[in-house]
């Protein structure tokens, strides 16, 4: 009977939270690349989500609790909630249109003679509800992050590696038969530009650069699924090595400045990452790998590329000239905010006229300062709480003396590191592919996981099942482990 028990344990190593887990996550990226552009998909994304978020919630006060390190996580993600809720609450008339930035709102309705009525913080209420729906798919994800396992973590990464990797070789079948329509997801395609599943190539390049990390977590875990050979003159081979010219390629083919920019970091990253620090003969050839394929793509660029390029220049270009409008919207609103959504009407309003033609701006194309401007005071002390939040971890991860292994942490914080840098130039983080991504990046930064210790005991029988609430063993010590008959 106990021999039986194992076998199927050994075979089911997933309950179907995990599977269902894994599951969003691939839809997330197989069908979030679109943002305004695929409004049905984020709808339902955000109700799937909010199915499997309410199956988290209830594991956790039934026999699946989470662990103590998830409560930062956790109460950043209640404040952002809480900071939504509040700017839709009506307020009376004399309040509101004290609030800054309301001046011409106020005057369009008396103009009009619309009743003077309670009105919420938000200028759009309406758009405000829907970022808030957008919330439930990365909660729903970091919870299942942080509930995770060992097992539980590979999957998820498995996930993503898996999705980039079809998104890769799509943007490769656009490059090679020129962007026909039938192959571009979202609107018109761009030729000779490889977007994948996207409809913006800056999002396909920063997928690319996030597989890159996550593939350099699954050699540095060995897990056996990447093993392609035994070792042989002490070098073990992985799949995963193999993957590392493709995503490359691909970043440099989605025409991304940025990424261009963050292709070298990420891939020093995700280097560091698979080889513990150790291999500087396969840190050098991975170089040579990355120099060579950047060299050989910009000699053989399509002239459509080149074009597509200059014009890329002329829109950084003209981010900077929109700087001071930018800045004049933030003022405009501070230190309360627009409300969650409403960059576009509050920004058009303040735009230089001599601006508006070729580009409508959609987004600040700097995440931040557009956060402030839809939030103020109160997003700026959430984004400041964020970020001392994750150097806080690094310290704490910097003082751990223990046998535990900090590589998913270390892939954690490079995918969320890369995301910030980009998210100063562009929108990533408001994309639910990209956002699915990060709250993976940050629950393998704040998980328990990876923080135990390789002799921890097994978990109380009441607050485990398969696939979660088990200790972080790399596959060394959960070989031994077997071997005694410890993996009940």
């Amino acid at each position: 009977m106990k021999t039986a028990f194992r076998a199927t344990s050994a075979i089911g190593q997933f309950d179907g939270l995990a599977i269902a887990s894994a599951a969003l996550l691939f839809l997330a990226l197989m069908f979030g690349g679109g943002g305004a552009d695929a409004p049905i998909n984020a709808g339902v994304l955000a109700a799937l989500a909010s199915l499997l978020l309410t199956a988290h919630i209830a594991a956790h006060f039934a026999d699946r609790p989470l662990p103590a390190q998830a409560i930062g996580p956790l109460w950043f993600l209640v404040a952002a909630l809480a900071l939504i809720g509040v700017q839709l609450i009506p307020l009376p008339p004399a309040l509101w249109s004290q609030l800054p930035g309301r001046e011409t709102a106020a005057a369009v309705s008396a103009v009009s003679g619309s009743p003077d009525g309670w009105r919420p913080l938000s200028l759009d209420p309406e758009a405000t509800r829907r970022h808030a729906a957008a919330l439930l798919l990365p909660a729903a994800l970091l919870l299942a992050g942080l509930g995770s396992n060992y097992r539980g973590l590979i999957l998820l990464a498995r996930t993503i590696v898996a999705a980039a990797l079809i998104s890769a070789l799509l943007g490769a079948v656009q490059v090679a038969l020129d962007s026909p329509p039938a192959l571009s997801p979202y609107g018109p395609p761009v030729r000779g530009v490889a977007v994948g599943v996207f409809t913006n190539s800056n999002h396909q390049a920063q997928l690319m650069l996030a597989a890159l990390i996550t593939t350099g977590l699954l050699i540095r875990i060995e897990a056996p699924q990447l093993r392609i050979r035994t070792k042989r003159g002490g070098f073990v081979a992985h799949f995963g090595w193999l993957l590392f010219p493709i995503f490359i390629i691909v970043a440099v083919g989605a025409d991304s400045r940025a990424a261009l920019l963050l292709l070298l970091p990420a891939v020093a990253a995700a280097a560091l990452i698979a080889t513990k620090r150790k291999g500087t003969a396969r840190l050098l050839l991975l170089l040579f790998v990355v120099l060579a394929s950047i060299a050989a793509i910009l000699v053989i660029l399509p002239p459509d590329l080149v074009r597509s390029m200059q014009l890329q220049t002329m829109f950084t270009e003209v981010r900077v000239v929109l700087l001071p409008d930018l800045l004049f919207t933030l003022g405009q609103y501070w230190p309360w905010g627009s409300g969650l959504g409403t960059f576009i009407p509050v920004f058009e309003a303040n735009q230089n006229l001599n601006m508006l033609q070729p580009f409508r701006v959609n987004h600040a194309h700097n995440d931040p300062l557009e956060l402030l401007i839809e939030t103020g005071l109160a997003g700026a002390l959430l984004l400041g709480a964020a970020l001392t939040g994750i150097c806080w971890r690094l310290v704490q991860l910097a003082r751990r003396t223990g046998s535990s292994d900090p590589g998913p942490a270390l892939a954690g914080f490079a995918i969320l590191a890369l995301m910030l840098v980009h998210s100063l130039v562009d929108y990533p983080l408001r994309q639910p592919a990209l956002g699915a991504v990060a709250a993976i990046a940050v629950a393998l930064l704040f998980s328990p996981a990876q923080q135990r210790p390789l002799d921890a005991g097994p978990t109380p029988a009441g607050r485990r099942r398969k696939g979660f609430g088990r200790p972080f063993l790399p596959p060394s010590a959960a070989t031994a482990q077997r071997a005694t008959g410890d993996d009940r």
